[in-house]
């Protein structure tokens, strides 16, 4: 039963861990965080450790890529 429970708590803590993104920036910053939109000159997003907080805007040119939750890289 115990290991049963420490499977389950482990799964969660995967899917959590992985259901985010991250921004890598042309200056090697990283950002963990959520993509909610891309335009030609903005890529918007909201921080990880924000989930309901507010939308940040960065410049396209100052993102190097993409990496989704599902393992998809863009590059820009």
């Amino acid at each position: 039963m115990r290991r049963l429970i420490l499977a389950m708590v482990a799964l969660v803590a995967s899917i959590e861990l992985q259901a985010q993104d991250i921004i890598l920036l042309r200056s090697a910053e990283e950002i963990n965080g959520k993509v909610v939109e891309i335009s030609s000159d903005e890529l918007k997003y909201r921080r990880a450790d924000m989930k309901d907080g507010p939308i940040y805007t960065i410049k396209v040119s100052s993102v190097f890529s993409v990496t989704y939750a599902n393992g998809t890289v863009e590059s820009f």
